[in-house]
């Protein structure tokens, strides 16, 4: 599973690629940000490509997803599993 390269995202194990989707379009991400997380959470591909797909460097897009994007997501499935 793509969302356990090198052990990141640990809290993601377990997810298919249809409930990371489902949580990624339920945390209202911008654009920029479901390009990132579908990239690397869905798709597994490398920060340095998602950086160059988005216009940012891979350092940034890493501190972007840690930072914002994957406490959103952890909301969004936090959200949907209390129902």
């Amino acid at each position: 599973m793509p969302t356990t390269l090198y052990g990141e995202y640990p809290q993601f194990v377990g997810l298919t690629g249809g409930e990371l989707a489902r949580a990624i379009l339920e945390a209202r991400l911008s654009p920029t940000d479901v390009q990132i997380s579908t990239s690397r959470l869905i798709w597994g591909m490398e920060y340095a490509d998602i950086g160059a797909a988005v216009g940012m460097d891979r350092s940034a897009v890493a501190k972007r997803l840690l930072g914002q994007i994957v406490p959103r997501l952890e909301m969004a499935i936090l959200g949907t599993r209390r129902y």
